[in-house]
């Protein structure tokens, strides 16, 4: 299976996210998928909780695939499909990896390729 992610710490900067490449239709859509407006403590009524919004860049619909990293390690994951330009959503963890590590995703809608979660 060939996939592309993107991986960031929120708290360093956008600079500093890497990406993974593969050669499929998802490759291409994980430039669409951007986060923003991260924050940590006061989420989950927790002083550590971690909240991101994601957000498709595109002209054009996408599923979305984002992750979140836990303070214990584990990562938390959602995906919005459908999602048309502009559109966006949140994801939280209640307690948060305080780096606020997270992973991106997309893939083109109705897309068979499986979205992979972080180990």
């Amino acid at each position: 299976m060939s996939f592309r992610v993107r991986m960031g710490i929120a708290k360093i900067a956008a600079a500093f996210a890497f990406t993974l490449i593969g050669s499929s239709a998802v490759a291409d859509e994980v430039k669409c998928v951007e986060a923003y407006d991260f924050k940590h403590g006061r989420v989950c009524d927790s002083a550590g909780g971690t909240s991101m919004r994601v957000r498709n860049v595109c002209g054009h619909p996408i599923d979305m695939h984002y992750c979140l990293k836990r303070a214990d390690g584990r990562w938390s994951c959602g995906v919005q499909f459908n999602t048309p330009p502009g559109g966006s959503t949140s994801w939280s963890v209640c307690q948060g990896d305080p780096l606020q590590s997270y992973v991106l995703n997309g893939r083109t809608v109705g897309s068979k390729e499986k979205f992979v979660t972080p180990q």
